[in-house]
């Protein structure tokens, strides 16, 4: 309740603008359940890669996802297990 509380808070003190919400997995991970309409059951079917990059929009009446977990952004030189995917 307290993530899709705080998305409705930014969304309506932001209408028009763009926000970056940077925040842990599993806040995303709850965020997207309720974006797509899913049950928070689904919870495990995103993977989430230590500082990944999602993309969302909102018109008004719809999401639109437009990029999820991108981590084209880090170096190659990361530890083993310090990243999962690279997309």
């Amino acid at each position: 309740a307290r993530v899709t509380r705080s998305l409705a808070l930014l969304l309506n003190a932001h209408p028009d603008g763009t926000v970056a919400v940077v925040t842990h997995d599993s806040v995303l991970r709850v965020m997207l359940c309720h974006v797509i309409g899913i049950p928070l059951s689904a919870y495990w079917s995103f993977e989430m890669s230590p500082c990944g990059v999602s993309v969302l929009e909102y018109d008004g009446k719809h999401f639109f996802i437009h990029a999820l977990n991108q981590t084209g952004h880090l170096p190659d030189a990361l530890p083993a297990g310090a990243r999962t995917h690279r997309r």
